[in-house]
């Protein structure tokens, strides 16, 4: 998760899961992988994923106004926000190397 939100903010690489992930969206796993993926796998990349996605809908949310408000965002959004917030702790324990 915390690569994911490095690569969401900019800052990180893409990670492999949304590399392998794309490749598989478009060729299919046994193109790219040649073999059927795993659960585990399909897990991993789907939460990276769904990362991208969350930081991607909260920084393109804009209030009525055209503002920034991540506060109504969160609200209107409480899925993804708690997405977000995982990944957010993942960072933090990543910097804290826990």
């Amino acid at each position: 998760m915390a690569a994911a939100y490095l690569y969401a903010e900019g800052s990180g690489p893409c990670p492999r899961e949304i590399e392998v992930g794309m490749h598989v969206e478009t060729f299919g796993a046994a193109a790219v992988l040649g073999r059927v993926m795993g659960a585990g796998e399909l897990r991993r990349i789907a939460a990276a994923r769904n990362v991208v996605r969350a930081y991607q809908s909260r920084t393109n949310y804009r209030d009525q106004d055209g503002n920034e408000n991540w506060v109504e965002w969160t609200n209107a959004h409480p899925e993804l926000a708690r997405i977000l917030n995982a990944a957010e702790q993942a960072v933090e324990e990543l910097d804290n190397g826990e």
